[in-house]
């Protein structure tokens, strides 16, 4: 028994070398699709009579912009908002009624109210004021384009583009004025 149990033990040693190294048990897991559900769509029977009359006056406010009858378009639009909120078509039409108004001041104050809900219509004034600024400028009209842009934030950056156009403008007539005057040095850099 002596020398079997050598051996046995050598065995039993050897054994648990091996499982020693073997790696650990991966963990099997079992993936089921998803079962289906029954989902049931219901197409509503009609617009709601505020939605409609909301429409309504949001197509009338388009009417009035574009015979250029600011303050008519503005009520229409106003009315719109009241019956639906989230009427986008309405609430553009309510600012750019405004801008064209020349009501400047205002404009900016209700964009950036606006943008909270709806972002595009402040995108659609900011894309707006940029050509103007830029027509403006082409036409030499920096001093009306400076205006134009006084009523918006400063630190606004969705009117980078149109305040860059303003300060390019402004830059170029220096150095023409100073080429004129006989200066090799733009007016306003020639004190740096």
């Amino acid at each position: 028994m002596s020398k079997t149990s050598p051996f046995l033990a050598a065995l039993v040693f050897l054994s648990g070398m091996t499982f020693a190294r073997a790696e650990p048990t991966a963990t099997v897991r079992e993936y089921r699709p998803l079962m289906a559900k029954s989902v049931t769509m219901v197409v509503a029977g009609g617009a709601s009579a505020d939605a409609k009359k909301g429409a309504a006056f949001t197509s009338e406010g388009w009417a009035r912009f574009d015979a250029k009858e600011w303050d008519a378009a503005m009520d229409k639009f106003l009315s719109a908002l009241e019956k639906d909120a989230t009427d986008h078509s309405a609430a553009e039409g309510l600012i750019m009624s405004l801008h064209r108004s020349g009501d400047h001041a205002t404009t900016s104050r209700l964009a950036a109210e606006i943008a909270a809900i709806m972002p595009g219509v402040k995108d659609i004034l900011v894309r707006t004021i940029t050509a103007e600024v830029r027509a403006l400028v082409g036409r030499g009209e920096i001093e009306t384009a400076g205006a134009l842009l006084a009523h918006f934030p400063k630190d606004d950056i969705a009117y980078g583009e149109a305040r860059g156009l303003l300060v390019s403008a402004k830059v170029i007539g220096a150095e023409l004025d100073a080429d004129k005057a006989g200066s090799t040095a733009p007016a306003s850099l020639a004190g740096n």
